[in-house]
């Protein structure tokens, strides 16, 4: 059942923070973001007081959403498309083929898929058998598959055909049973561990449908994290980690219906992918537009014959829109937002993005947030206008309480006071698979009691709820003097230089001092200039912005950055 928190103390607690933020009762400000909760006013009583979907498993979530639109399409895939109800037959199906080859409760099975149809199947019949799914992305090299294999004990695996003819060692193992998928429909690799998708299905017509209840706390999901915290961990999702993601989006402001169409270009390979771009737009009951190859050259052709309503991209897609010609002079209206993920952007390239939507009829803020796979993807959001303004990444979702805290001493800071973000959601993961140690360096409990998402970066947070994100605090250069540099301090100073389209500001040895460093910084250019000049541009830029600076010695100009 979804538990309605209509009287919970918490739910009174956030009515009477709201009220406040508004100036509709008096009360105390304390000046701490985590108790003040200022973010609050742009959520309505009623999404505050929204049910919250405790006990359900991500595939009863799904259909209790979906009960009357049964008949409205679900899918659309290479000009064909897949209603509701047969999504739902078709998880049932494909339920029943997992469960006729053997997997079990707690399983992890391994999937290397394209954005596909079959993706979708498998995510929630894996979920309906208790089992657990491990997606990787399509791109990765067949022995780290094999050892992924060994890492997490798995004997079944989900791959496409063409990826499978690489030399490997996972055919012919008996250990291992492989299903593959085609393009063309052929099957290529014959080995007898080896089974098409069309055979496993067909297992489905003499196979009862299993019984199995699942604990929606139990891992449904294990993504892995860009490393950017040091060496990738394998983060466990459950869930009540993707509903809950799902219902903080149904109760905001942002403009989802159902009957939209979304459009989905990147596999089930990440935390963002699989509930912001995949269980999100599914259980708002919209029609999830599969792309399973995109050049990103020809993403103006796509917009123009999908139509689409929703568009999640990286910033390196809006790049490429932003230089079309075919879309130049095209009216966008029918999309309502656009979003940006998976990285930071600049003032600069906010602004040509926002003007893009502008100029192009699309009457929305760009959507742009700030997320991390530990915490289920999404922590802000920019919704709207609003909730929108330079630099920040927006406001706390509903359900979500963000803090800054001193990294050394975990004591929370005030309003527009940097320290570490810390979060605190029922979004928050399980844990690192297999390590303990490393869980407990992110999942810390602080003396109020409560088990904070430690997030490794710096930023602060305004009177309004904004959050504002200064970067990494394993990114902060400290050099000889003591004085600490901030790089996205210096980059986004440096992007408003004409000539300058992207940098990036990295430690290097100081000549001077041994134990020490310097900054430095790699430019890519958008037109040429001398070396000497774009020195002397960047250090009076600087020299005018930042009270502390301390100049940087050495530019390196590239021709591309590493994506």
């Amino acid at each position: 059942m979804i538990n309605n928190i209509r009287y919970n103390e918490d739910a009174l607690y956030k009515l009477r923070r709201r009220k406040i933020a508004l100036g509709e009762m008096q009360g105390e400000i304390t000046g701490y973001p985590s108790i003040d909760m200022p973010w609050l006013k742009y959520y309505t009583e009623e999404q505050i007081l929204a049910p919250i979907p405790h006990e359900l498993t991500a595939l009863e979530y799904l259909k209790i959403l979906n009960n009357n639109n049964l008949h409205l399409p679900a899918i659309e895939f290479l000009g064909k498309q897949m209603t509701y109800l047969e999504l739902f037959k078709k998880i049932n199906d494909t339920t029943k083929s997992l469960h006729a080859i053997g997997v079990k409760p707690g399983e992890v099975l391994i999937i290397m898929l394209p954005a596909c149809p079959e993706e979708v199947f498998l995510f929630y019949a894996i979920d309906q058998l208790g089992a657990c799914a491990n997606f990787i992305f399509p791109g990765t090299p067949l022995q780290e598959v094999e050892k992924t294999m060994e890492d997490f004990n798995s004997t079944k695996l989900v791959i496409l055909d063409d990826i499978l003819q690489q030399p490997n060692n996972l055919i012919d193992n008996s250990k291992i049973d492989i299903i593959t998928t085609s393009i063309t429909g052929e099957q290529k690799v014959k080995s007898n561990n080896v089974r098409t998708w069309e055979e496993i299905d067909k297992l489905a017509e003499n196979t009862e449908m299993p019984i199995y209840k699942r604990n929606p706390e139990s891992p449904l999901f294990i993504a892995k994290t860009g490393g950017s915290t040091g060496k990738p961990k394998s983060v466990v999702l459950s869930d009540r980690n993707f509903n809950l993601q799902v219902q903080q989006q149904l109760n905001s402001p942002i403009d989802y219906s159902c009957g939209d169409r979304w459009v989905r270009v990147w596999p089930l390979f990440s935390a963002s992918s699989a509930v912001a771009s995949n269980h999100l737009p599914l259980c708002f009951g919209m029609t999830m537009i599969i792309e399973p190859s995109v050049d990103i050259e020809k993403l103006d052709e796509m917009i123009i014959n999908y139509k689409p309503s929703h568009m999640l991209m990286i910033s390196y897609c809006i790049e490429s829109l932003l230089k079309s010609e075919k879309i130049k002079n095209i009216d966008l209206s029918f999309v309502k937002t656009m979003g940006i993920g998976g990285e930071s952007v600049t003032p600069e390239f906010e602004k040509k993005a926002q003007k893009f939507l502008n100029d192009h009829g699309i009457n929305s803020a760009m959507m742009y947030g700030y997320g991390m796979t530990e915490n289920a993807s999404c922590v802000t959001s920019r919704f709207n206008y609003e909730t929108s303004s330079e630099s920040s990444v927006g406001v706390p979702l509903i359900n979500t309480i963000v803090g800054i805290f001193d990294p050394n001493t975990n004591q929370e800071m005030k309003y527009n006071e940097e320290g570490e973000i810390c979060v605190l959601s029922s979004t928050q993961m399980l844990g690192y698979y297999n390590d303990i140690e490393s869980t407990n360096d992110v999942l810390q409990k602080h003396n109020d009691g409560r088990v904070w998402l430690h997030t490794g970066d710096l930023g602060c947070i305004d009177e309004n709820g904004k959050l504002f994100v200064r970067g990494r605090i394993k990114r902060m250069i400290m050099i000889f003097s003591g004085n600490k540099i901030y790089p996205i301090d210096i980059e986004e100073l440096i992007e408003t230089i004409d000539e300058v389209e992207r940098a990036v500001v990295v430690p290097e040895p100081d000549p001077e001092h041994e134990s020490s460093v310097i900054p430095c910084v790699f430019v890519k250019l958008n037109r040429k200039i001398e070396k000497k000049e774009l020195l002397q541009k960047i250090q009076t830029v600087l020299g005018k912005e930042l009270y502390d600076y301390t100049g940087l010695q050495n530019i390196y100009i590239k021709e591309e950055f590493p994506v």
